[in-house]
C-alpha cells in the first residue's frame, strides 16, 4: 500500500487546510499495527504526526494539545505535548496491550543491548501476533500461565540488560532543552522547513 499516496487523497484534505497543520506537521508516520508489522485484515491504518505550536500557545494564552479525526483514525500531537491515551477495553484491545506490552520489553532490550531502536520486529512477529490473536488469552479474559511466564522471562533479560548496558543512566537534558528551544523558535520564526 503506498501510504504517502494515502496521505495526500481528498479523505486526509484536513492535513493540508487545517490551520493548526499543513506547513505546521514537521513529523508524519505510521503507527499501531502497520509499523510494527502485526496488522491483520481487519487493521486500521493510523497515521501518526507532530505539528509545531502556534507562537500564541508558547507566548500568549492558547492552548493545543492534540488534533483527532476520527474518521481516518489519524492524531497529529502539538509538539510540546506528544502523549496519547486509549480507553478502549475490549478483548482485541486488552490482546493488542499485551502485545505491545512484549513488543516494548523487546525494544527496550535491544536499545540496552545494541543501542537501537527497531520498531518493526521482523524476527518477532509470529510471538507478536500470537498475542495480538489472543491465543495466550483463556476463555474469562485473563491470560495463560506461559504469558506470565513469557513476561517473566523478559523481565529478567531486561535487568540483565539493564545492568551491562553502555548507556548512560540519563539524557543528556542540556541537550534535550536545546532541542526544544531550537524546535519551537522555528515555530515562533515561522521557519518550517520542508513539509512531512
Amino acid at each position: 500500500m503506498d501510504f504517502k499516496k494515502l496521505m495526500y487523497s481528498s479523505e486526509y484534505e484536513f492535513l493540508r487546510n487545517h490551520p493548526r497543520l499543513g506547513d505546521r506537521i514537521i513529523l508524519m508516520g505510521l503507527g499501531g499495527s502497520y509499523a510494527y508489522g502485526t496488522n491483520n485484515e481487519n487493521s486500521d491504518i493510523d497515521f501518526r504526526g507532530i505539528t509545531l505550536n502556534l507562537p500564541s500557545d508558547l507566548l500568549g494564552l492558547t492552548e493545543f494539545e492534540q488534533y483527532e479525526d476520527d474518521g481516518t483514525d489519524t492524531v497529529i500531537y502539538a509538539f510540546n505535548k506528544i502523549v496519547k491515551r486509549n480507553k478502549k477495553k475490549d478483548d482485541n484491545h486488552l490482546n493488542k496491550h499485551a502485545m505491545h506490552l512484549v513488543r516494548l520489553f523487546m525494544m527496550a532490550i535491544d536499545i540496552l543491548e545494541k543501542g537501537e531502536i527497531r520498531t518493526h520486529r521482523t524476527d518477532d512477529l509470529e510471538l507478536l501476533k500470537s498475542i495480538r490473536r489472543g491465543d495466550f488469552q483463556k476463555a474469562d479474559g485473563t491470560y495463560q500461565k506461559e504469558f506470565y511466564d513469557l513476561l517473566s522471562d523478559y523481565e529478567k533479560r531486561l535487568e540483565v540488560a539493564t545492568a551491562k548496558t553502555t548507556l548512560p543512566d540519563n539524557p543528556d537534558m542540556e541537550k534535550v532543552e536545546q532541542f526544544v528551544e531550537y524546535v519551537n523558535r522555528k515555530a515562533i520564526e515561522g521557519d518550517f522547513g520542508e513539509r512531512y
